[in-house]
């Protein structure tokens, strides 16, 4: 696989039983781009599709089996991509049929492991769902952290990786001995040691990169919220106490008791505050929104920092039901970031249009229109 570290944008896609797109071919030929058309036409569909050629998984559905085309066995996507200095365009090809693995193809070639593709075509997705990473759990902002995270180094991807199959295997033993009342110490102690060595090494990623990631979404939020909200973000882990391991086994008994694992970096907690009080309860929708868009924006700089190399940004009716001046500063800030494509969509042909001439005057429209 080539070691690529140049500027990239996509010139085309070529979708095949994906979703409500049947057989449908996509050019693009500016760095931004407008998606419009009527809601249910597709256009997040497109999005996701795109998203899924950088990334391998949907950023809407959990399943591939949703991903389907109705009554048919599998998709296909396909995107071409050009990438600065090299000699010739690159193809990906995301396959899938029902009851067999997914496969990746770079150019004719099967990647042997999935993973070692993240990271290599880095991308941003924004959307208003992506608000329940502020206003649910933090099992949707770990999961946040870990995509992230995920594309800036294959190490930390393998370590959650390994941590999440010794979590699953141990708490499926803690099931089964719960009902046997029967526990062998040992192993227990094994699976501690294999989880505490995963562990340690994805605490160390998400502290150093959050300390960076912290400080670039404080001065996006700043720049963009019309009035001096006191925001902090927080993220607290197990592993940030002394004697972890120690911690670890004395927790035994309570998981013992509870047949799952209690302590662990699958307990970290990442919070949004203003004032020291918890955003999700007590922010309003517009400081929530501001809060969105300057994370949209730190993703991209935080992926350029440690891979030097800009990904592309997607919004999907992110900047639907935004005051006119909160999107113009945001607009303003990412006029400064020289991404290599961002493609922006809304149902409104007219707005879309007229947020496209603030970013740049040459743009790209695509109307979809429904199958």
């Amino acid at each position: 696989m080539l070691n690529l570290h140049f500027i990239m944008y996509l010139k085309n896609i070529h979708l095949v039983q994906f979703r409500n797109h049947p057989k449908a071919s996509f050019h693009f030929n500016q760095k931004i781009i407008g998606i419009c058309g009527k809601n249910g036409a597709g256009k997040s569909n497109l999005l996701d599709a795109i998203y899924m050629l950088c990334l391998i998984k949907s950023y809407f559905n959990r399943t591939d089996s949703n991903s389907v085309h109705f009554l048919s066995d599998g998709y296909l996507i396909e995107g071409i991509f050009n990438l600065e200095f090299a000699s010739c365009d690159t193809t990906l090809k995301l396959k899938y049929k029902m009851n067999e693995k997914k496969q990746l193809n770079f150019n004719e070639e099967r990647y042997t492991k999935m993973g070692d593709h993240i990271g290599k075509y880095p991308c941003v997705f924004s959307s208003p769902e992506k608000l329940s990473i502020i206003t649910e759990g933090n099992t949707e902002r770990r999961r946040y952290m870990d995509v992230l995270f995920s594309q800036l180094s294959p190490k930390y991807l393998q370590h959650c990786l390994e941590y999440n199959k010794v979590l699953l295997q141990r708490n499926a033993y803690l099931k089964n001995a719960l009902v046997s009342q029967h526990y062998d110490t040992q192993l227990l102690h094994i699976y501690a040691q294999q989880l505490c060595h995963h562990a340690q090494n994805i605490f160390e990623s998400r502290t150093k990169y959050f300390c960076i990631f912290e400080q670039i979404v404080l001065d996006m939020y700043h720049k963009i919220a019309s009035q001096k909200d006191n925001l902090s973000l927080k993220y607290s882990s197990s592993l940030s106490q002394p004697n972890y391991f120690e911690l670890f086994t004395q927790n035994i008994e309570l998981d013992k008791r509870t047949a799952k694992t209690n302590m662990g970096v699958h307990k970290d907690e990442l919070d949004f505050l203003i004032d020291n009080v918890s955003i999700k309860h007590y922010g309003s929708q517009g400081q929530k929104k501001t809060l969105l868009l300057a994370l949209t924006i730190a993703e991209c700089r935080l992926i350029n920092t440690y891979l030097n190399k800009k990904p592309i940004l997607i919004m999907d009716d992110l900047l639907e039901h935004l005051d006119q001046d909160r999107i113009l500063k945001f607009i303003t800030i990412l006029k400064d970031e020289p991404l290599p494509q961002i493609f922006i969509s809304s149902p409104l042909k007219d707005n879309l249009m007229q947020t496209l001439s603030f970013l740049d005057n040459t743009y790209q429209i695509i109307e979809i229109k429904p199958s």
